[in-house]
């Protein structure tokens, strides 16, 4: 399997995404009063996953004898290629970077968005990406901590922000953090040695432990009946943080907020 110069790691840009939420808020805020748009023309109203991949092809050694008995480089490769062939995914989780708590509850369709929330100490995102455009909307607790402002509180609750890759590089993170391969592909192909461990059962599946690094970076627990994909990501030694999968290749459709609740922010 080829090495990549980079550690198991949790989700990339998450403290850059916490960021640009805040300015989001702020932005909105100072502008709520300067005749700002309030649609959100121009942007694909829906979208559904589209048709499954074949699954990725065993290895040799896997199609002789089994999943199980291939080495733990060749699981963990195959992990990652069912990962990112699959026509969609759920991961939820709790990660932890720079003392912060981080949560994500996601819905990820390959190549086309995904749909779902997340959280950074408790304070809470709902979300929709179609395609580079997403809207996002911050809970009550965020848009205080954010503002400062009960009254901006009061006018910016059930708003969401319309973000667009073309016009800002800051939306960067939230493609990072709402795309399987972008979030989870270098996680799935660590520097470092991996071994297997136990098989064990894990949310019901039947899965095998890759240990990365003997279990100090991190661990991969991949699926051992029918695609080999992963079911979950541990990060570190310890189980605090992790993240689980299911709902391969289920129907996800992504419809864009009504209008009349969508706010376009400036430079955004």
């Amino acid at each position: 399997m080829e090495r990549v110069n980079r550690p198991i790691r949790a989700l990339p840009a998450r403290a850059r995404a916490a960021a640009v939420l805040v300015v989001l808020a702020l932005t909105a805020c100072s502008s709520s009063g300067s005749g700002s748009s309030a649609g959100a023309a121009g942007a694909p109203s829906a979208a559904s996953t589209p048709a499954p991949s074949a699954s990725p092809r065993p290895s040799p050694a896997s199609a002789k004898a089994g999943l199980e008995a291939a080495s733990a480089d060749e699981i963990l490769a195959a992990s990652r290629a069912a990962l990112l062939g699959a026509s969609s995914v759920h991961a939820k989780g709790n990660l932890v970077s720079e003392g912060s708590s981080y949560a994500i509850d996601l819905r990820m369709v390959r190549g086309v968005g995904a749909t779902g929330t997340m959280a950074v100490e408790g304070k809470g995102v709902t979300l929709v990406r179609i395609g580079d455009t997403a809207y996002v909307k911050l809970d009550p607790a965020f848009l205080r901590a954010a503002t400062n402002s009960q009254s901006s509180v009061r006018l910016l609750s059930g708003t969401y922000f319309k973000v667009t890759a073309r016009k800002s590089a800051a939306f960067a993170p939230f493609v990072a953090l709402t795309d399987a391969e972008q979030a989870f592909g270098s996680t799935l192909a660590p520097t470092g040695s991996v071994t297997k461990g136990k098989v064990m059962r894990v949310n019901k599946a039947r899965v095998i432990d890759l240990l990365v690094d003997g279990g100090r970076s991190g661990h991969v627990y991949v699926a051992l009946s029918d695609t080999p994909y992963p079911v979950r990501i541990v990060y570190g030694s310890s189980t605090r943080q992790h993240v689980d999968f299911d709902r391969y290749g289920s129907k996800v459709k992504l419809t864009a907020p009504p209008a009349g609740k969508v706010r376009t922010v400036p430079g955004f």
